[in-house]
């Protein structure tokens, strides 16, 4: 089951259809087809029920139409072929853009696995076994799409990663094509992401205590930053200081050590760069930053973020009725307060 649009994206105003291939090993007259298209939301949209003659090769191909797009969206399609006792269900998932001319500086998407060593390999080596994720689709294209919608950046979170990058002591494998593509293709500067996972060769120090996690010593965090930072100098704006902080630093105060030392290497290397932190996601946000402010981590980043807008679908749960709102309200109030009254601005990079 396909769609007849590149990448199963599509424009408002284009017909939106399927592409069903059926085969058989016996040489039914035809095979019943039962689709079901359903919103975001989860309402049907279109319901029907066809069949589809197979011919004497076993097998047929037929292009099934559901909709003219008349808006944008996001739509699941549930198909069901039936042969005697046997079926066989596909599900799939379209959507449909309406190009924007102007991007919005405040909207990015994420992007995890386009620009790592694993979508080489996949298309170095052929290797299908690898789990399709995003990379199975031209970066390019992707790119494009990111702009029609109207992002104007994308929040990189593999293309930093310290323990894909430092291969061996002294020797670091960088891939610089990410960075060019993203400019090509009309987007703005990125929000790359610096965590804290180091590459296991490297030696770790171990925090907490009932949630035992193993980080690097400092002085190899700092020169990881370093190194990062000096490369990219003028190339890129927006470091995000360790994705969901507290799953790896159960202790704020520790946490605030590491965004303290990025902090001071970042400023030394690239004084231009902005310092994004702390990308909070858990359930106790509040306890949290309580923790993070006591230890003065506010005064270490340009922009304040959280990791908590996304807890139900916009249209849902994001009213100013909402616990979502108050939460957020006072995860900003701590850092206001913490800050001498001083706001800072307040990016949500995940959600």
């Amino acid at each position: 089951l396909t769609t007849t649009a590149r990448c199963n994206t599509y424009r408002v105003g284009e017909e939106c259809a399927l592409v069903a291939r059926l085969s058989a090993e016996a040489t039914p007259k035809a095979i019943p087809v039962a689709v079901k298209v359903l919103d975001l939301f989860r309402n049907p949209v279109v319901t029907k029920t066809i069949t589809v003659p197979t011919g004497e090769q076993h097998h047929a191909q037929v292009t099934i139409p559901l909709f003219k797009a008349d808006k944008r969206g996001s739509y699941k399609v549930l198909a069901e072929a039936r042969l005697g006792e046997h079926v066989e269900t596909e599900i799939l998932n379209f959507g449909v853009l309406k190009p924007v001319a102007k991007p919005d500086p405040f909207f990015a998407f994420q992007v995890k696995h386009i620009f790592n060593d694993d979508a080489e390999r996949r298309v170095s080596e052929g290797n299908e076994g690898r789990e399709l994720v995003y990379s199975n689709v031209d970066p390019s294209y992707v790119n494009r799409l990111i702009r029609l919608a109207g992002a104007s950046s994308v929040r990189c979170f593999r293309t930093a990663e310290w323990r894909k990058l430092h291969v061996k002591p002294g020797e670091y494998v960088f891939r610089d094509d990410w960075l060019d593509l993203q400019r090509r293709d009309g987007l703005d500067d990125p929000l790359v992401i610096l965590n804290a996972v180091p590459p296991s060769w490297l030696g770790t120090i171990t925090v907490g205590d009932t949630r035992k996690k193993a980080i690097p010593a400092l002085e190899s965090w700092k020169e990881y930053v370093r190194t990062y930072v000096a490369r990219y100098k003028g190339k890129t704006r927006y470091y995000e200081i360790v994705n969901e902080p507290e799953t790896i630093f159960p202790d704020p105060k520790t946490y605030v050590d590491y965004l303290k030392a990025a902090h001071e290497v970042i400023r030394a290397t690239d004084p231009s760069a902005r310092i994004v932190a702390p990308s909070y996601s858990g359930r106790d946000p509040l306890g949290w930053i309580a923790g993070f402010v006591k230890a003065g981590g506010q005064e270490y980043a340009d922009i304040w973020a959280i990791h908590y807008a996304g807890r139900t679908l916009p249209e849902q749960g994001m009213d100013e009725k909402s616990r979502t709102w108050e939460v957020i309200r006072q995860y900003r109030e701590k850092l206001v307060a913490a800050n001498g009254g001083q706001d800072k601005p307040l990016w949500d990079t995940e959600g």
